[in-house]
């Protein structure tokens, strides 16, 4: 006599854990892939203090990832034309309108900088 040591309920329940744990992995590897996206490299946030500095002619400012117009004293649309501006020509990239709108604050900015720095068309 053969006796089943697991029944089909157990095999179907095992893979709804199993998936339910793959799928928690993945949340949390996107959630520290955003967080790690607001970082920006030294060197892309020295030389885009630079520019904000020069765009706005004020040193206090402090770039963090969470800066945007908001925080910043003269920064309305014709200053973020000038800003972009300015970016592209500081890091001899382009953006597009689409890059440009989808912007939020300057840690997309950086991150988008870096994305087009590193991009293979670009080399």
């Amino acid at each position: 006599m053969s006796i089943p040591i697991f029944g089909l309920g157990y095999w179907e329940a095992e893979k709804s854990r199993t998936r339910a744990a793959a799928g928690l992995c993945i949340i949390a590897a996107a959630y520290l892939l955003s967080a790690a996206e607001l970082v920006m490299t030294e060197q892309t946030q020295t030389a885009l203090t630079q520019v904000f500095h020069d765009v706005f002619d004020d040193d206090s400012i402090v770039l963090r990832p969470d800066l945007s117009a908001s925080d910043v004293d003269g920064w309305d649309s014709l200053a973020h034309v000038r800003l972009l501006l300015t970016v592209e020509r500081k890091f001899g990239i382009k953006f597009n309108a689409v890059e440009v709108g989808k912007l939020k604050n300057a840690g997309e900015l950086a991150e988008l900088i870096e994305t087009k720095l590193s991009s293979p068309a670009r080399k």
